[in-house]
C-alpha cells in the first residue's frame, strides 16, 4: 500500500459481510431520520390545524367587536340626542320661569 492512501477502519479488504453490515447500519440511521421527519410533519400538520382554528376565532372576535362598536355608536348617538333634548327642555323651563316671574 502506498503512503498517499487514507487509512480505513478495515485492516483488510472489506468483505461482503462488512459491506452488508455497514449498509444495515446506514439503513437503520435512514429509518431513524424518516421517523424524525414523519414526527415533524405530524407536528406541523397539528400546528396548521390550530392556526386555522385561531384564525377563524379571530375573525369571529373581530366581527363581534365591530357589532359592539356599532351598538355603542348608536347608543352614544341616542344619549347625545337625549342630552340635547333635556338641555332644550331646561332652557324652555328657564325661559318660562323668567316670563312668569
Amino acid at each position: 500500500m502506498s503512503k498517499n492512501v487514507a487509512p480505513t477502519e478495515f485492516e483488510h479488504e472489506p468483505t461482503l459481510h462488512d459491506v452488508l453490515e455497514v449498509l444495515s447500519l446506514t439503513n437503520q440511521k435512514i429509518d431513524g431520520v424518516k421517523d424524525a421527519v414523519l414526527t415533524v410533519n405530524q407536528r406541523v400538520d397539528s400546528v396548521e390545524v390550530r392556526l386555522s382554528t385561531l384564525e377563524r376565532n379571530t375573525e369571529k372576535i373581530k366581527a363581534s367587536i365591530a357589532d359592539v362598536q356599532d351598538d355603542l355608536t348608536s347608543a352614544l348617538a341616542a344619549v347625545d340626542t337625549d342630552s340635547v333634548m333635556v338641555l332644550d327642555h331646561e332652557q324652555r323651563i328657564t325661559q318660562l320661569e323668567e316670563k312668569g316671574a
